[in-house]
């Protein structure tokens, strides 16, 4: 049986494809049916194979075992405030770890399909009159992550255009869903919000600043895009994964409060406040939508509701 190969699998992303195995099955008419998930994380577990993306030895040793006939690679250090204090091991896992693979696939004539996770925030510095963001927007990254994320880029695209391999690059905007880290603002506020309706936190709530615009997506949507991209995206291409509608943090944060039926006042943690912030930032997904006929399926409602009912459960355990 053929075999998928998720690299970062213990990740946000990852962990939402493990616990939804049959999304594959809901793309291109079940194409991808007869495959089998590979789970590669930087952790030994016994559930997954451990893959170190700074030892090509261990790289070479799954892909020659393993023979994968997709990647889907996942796997970074995606906190963005954590990559200005160390951006040295940023760029070594983003990177580095991106060319130890690429090498290892040229040296092994891998002849599938490589599906890279870049992110939006490789856009970084624009003018307003600029959006939504199309994938054509010229790159100006403002962090060790986005900087790190554009090199990996490029790379990829050396690569295809230098050795023939099939790749195709996401550049995913904010996603949302259960299971994400709450140090990421919508999980935290969630995850607040779940607390003090367990009646486990006092009714406030900190934040950083709720005056930004960001496009959402719900993490479900997101890994049918990927599955999509990997049948249907054209190799070479660069495409964005959002929703195409930038939404207020207050507002997601006012509809968080909301399901908690409680009174609950907002106060500003400066801590959680980035020295360089994007007042909006949206994307265009109609090259997604074009080329591979994707559909968005949760709405912001559904998403934060389930990512409220998440947390209930975590922390009522």
């Amino acid at each position: 049986m053929p075999n998928i190969l998720i690299i970062g699998a213990s990740g946000f992303v990852g962990t939402n494809i493990i616990n939804n195995p049959s999304i594959k099955d809901e793309v291109g008419n079940g194409f991808f049916k007869e495959f089998s998930l590979i789970n590669s994380c930087p952790s030994k577990n016994k559930d997954f194979y451990y893959l170190d993306l700074l030892n090509l030895q261990s790289i070479e040793d799954i892909i020659k075992e393993k023979e994968p006939k997709y990647i889907i690679h996942l796997a970074s250090i995606s906190f963005i405030p954590s990559s200005f204090g160390n951006p040295k091991k940023i760029i070594a896992i983003n990177y580095y770890g991106t060319f130890n693979l690429l090498e290892t696939l040229k040296k092994y004539s891998f002849n599938g399909r490589l599906l890279y996770v870049s992110s939006g925030d490789v856009y970084g510095k624009f003018k307003e009159d600029n959006l939504p963001l199309k994938e054509t927007q010229p790159l100006s990254p403002k962090n060790p992550y986005a900087a790190s994320k554009g090199a990996a880029e490029l790379l990829c695209i050396q690569y295809t255009n230098a050795y023939s391999l099939d790749i195709v690059i996401a550049r995913p905007f904010n996603h949302i869903g259960p299971h994400q880290s709450d140090l990421f603002s919508i999980s935290g506020f969630a995850r607040q919000c779940a607390l003090i309706s367990l009646n486990k936190k006092e009714p406030i709530i900190k934040t950083g600043n709720v005056n930004t615009y960001r496009d959402f997506l719900d993490v479900r949507d997101v890994i049918k895009a990927y599955f999509l991209l990997l049948y249907k995206g054209i190799s070479g291409e660069i495409y964005n994964v959002c929703s195409g509608k930038p939404l207020k943090i207050s507002f997601i944060l006012e509809r968080l409060i909301s399901f908690t039926g409680r009174d609950i006042s907002i106060e500003t943690d400066t801590q959680r406040l980035r020295f360089i912030d994007i007042i909006k930032i949206y994307g265009d997904n109609s090259k997604l939508k074009n080329d591979t006929g994707f559909k968005i399926n949760y709405d912001i409602d559904l998403s934060l509701l389930d990512i409220y009912n998440y947390w209930v459960k975590e922390e009522n355990k």
